[in-house]
């Protein structure tokens, strides 16, 4: 009997791919056409076929020449989707999934020239990535492992605000920074207007020396103004008692996770303003049923340490490269 084999094939419109997602397990806001389109690269979007069956999907960012998988500092997690296989032994699934991955990573470099993403935390095994051209000395994957921090909102309790698992779990500075700015009256305001956070991002970015790229805040603007409309994303303001606006956060989110994207202060702070600012934005997908908040990265210290001190559980992704 003929053995079919796996194939890539190009998607053919974001319709198909669309309609593809909703049999997904592992899909993502990243994965979306409403999101891949506001990511300011081209993009490509691929089916894993067996025979004529789609099995799996692949998206990535690429080169304006569409011959390189490029980073995109906008697209946090890229790579391959599987189809719902909740339905398959546990025994078959896996290696239904490892044989497709094995594909992918046999076959990427025959389509690009360079290869450049980060995988869903989703994925656990790119054993086929450490195992291409093995034993040779050909050229091989580079897998960098990465992390990021997810806080488990369901351990929030509504009814006793500074009783409950979620706030006992947080580090101490954490909790005082809570209870300092309820006592300097702070305020939450949502906002539809992206130029203060723009504003206030661009001035951080100057005063650590980066170079601010004006294409970067272009992109940032569209992502923020259109996830908005597509009620996939919220800009919140943080404010003091007089209402003076001390910083921005902007979140995005899925029917899954909320991500956090971009956050940014002003030059007037108070210490307990961005530690407000998360709390009360687990509060706010604890009341909107979004079980998870996705920190999006703890991979530089201060980063880290800040992300990490709210009690969230460290979890781990892979950046693939060749």
């Amino acid at each position: 009997m003929h053995k079919e084999k796996f194939s890539f094939s190009k998607v053919k419109s974001n319709s198909d791919w669309n309609y593809f997602l909703n049999g997904v397990t592992n899909k993502s806001l990243f994965s979306s056409c409403d999101y891949l389109n506001l990511i300011g690269d081209k993009y490509h979007t691929w089916f894993i076929k067996k025979g004529e069956e789609i099995k799996a999907g692949f998206y990535c960012s690429v080169s304006d020449d569409e011959k390189k998988i490029i980073e995109n500092n906008f697209l946090i997690y890229s790579g391959f989707v599987f189809k719902n296989f909740n339905q398959t032994k546990d025994a078959k699934k896996n290696h239904q999934k490892f044989q497709i991955i094995e594909f992918i990573a046999n076959s990427l470099p025959e389509i690009y020239d360079k290869i450049n993403f980060s995988c869903s935390p989703d994925i656990i095994d790119v054993r086929p990535f450490q195992w291409f051209n093995y034993n040779s000395n050909r050229k091989k994957y580079e897998i960098d492992i990465r992390y990021t921090s997810y806080i488990n909102v369901n351990n929030y309790d509504s009814s006793n605000e500074f009783n409950n698992t979620l706030f006992n779990n947080m580090d101490t500075v954490r909790r005082y920074s809570v209870r300092e700015g309820i006592k300097d009256k702070f305020s939450i305001l949502e906002s539809d207007n992206s130029n203060k956070i723009l504003e206030f991002y661009e001035k951080t970015l100057l005063n650590q020396g980066v170079d601010t790229q004006k294409r970067k805040l272009v992109i940032m603007e569209n992502i923020i103004t259109n996830l908005i409309a597509l009620n996939k994303g919220k800009l919140f303001e943080i404010r003091d008692s007089l209402n003076k606006l001390l910083y921005c956060v902007f979140y995005a989110w899925d029917e899954n996770k909320a991500y956090y994207l971009f956050g940014a202060g002003g030059e007037e702070t108070k210490s307990w303003q961005t530690t407000i600012a998360t709390w009360e934005i687990i509060k706010y997908f604890y009341s909107n049923k979004i079980p998870i908040i996705d920190l999006e990265g703890v991979n530089s210290p201060k980063r880290g340490w800040f992300k990490l001190s709210f009690g969230g559980k460290l979890i781990p992704y892979y950046r693939i490269s060749i």
